[in-house]
């Protein structure tokens, strides 16, 4: 994972939530959305969907956690990526954010220890 990969594309100012009682944010950034694989007249291609994760206090906007994230499906013959106005290409998608918000919540929610971020918020 490269340092740029993790950066902002710009600064965004979240304390107007804290008069909603809201003391952290959780950016989603799609980096990336394509097809990998190599030519040739009906390729073998698999979508590959990058994200970027984010939490970031709202008060300092301290990054209190970051991760990149990626999705990659099986692969498939172009002409069935684009079979029935492109459905299954659609339907894949789906499943790359169904996938990538169960990594998400696993990892932000599940795996996290909230009693040592409590402490280091004291």
């Amino acid at each position: 994972m490269k340092k740029e990969d993790l950066e902002p594309p710009k600064k965004i100012n979240y304390e107007h939530f804290k008069e909603k009682g809201i003391d952290t944010v959780m950016e989603l950034t799609v980096l990336s959305i394509g097809f990998e694989g190599k030519g040739g007249e009906d390729p073998d291609l698999l979508l590959l969907v990058d994200v970027k994760t984010r939490v970031v206090g709202v008060s300092d906007a301290a990054i209190l956690y970051e991760n990149k994230l990626e999705y990659r499906s099986p692969k498939r013959k172009f002409t069935k990526w684009i079979k029935n106005e492109g459905r299954p290409f659609i339907e894949e998608l789906g499943t790359a954010y169904s996938s990538i918000s169960g990594k998400v919540l696993e990892e932000l929610f599940l795996n996290y220890d909230f009693n040592e971020w409590l402490k280091e918020r004291e």
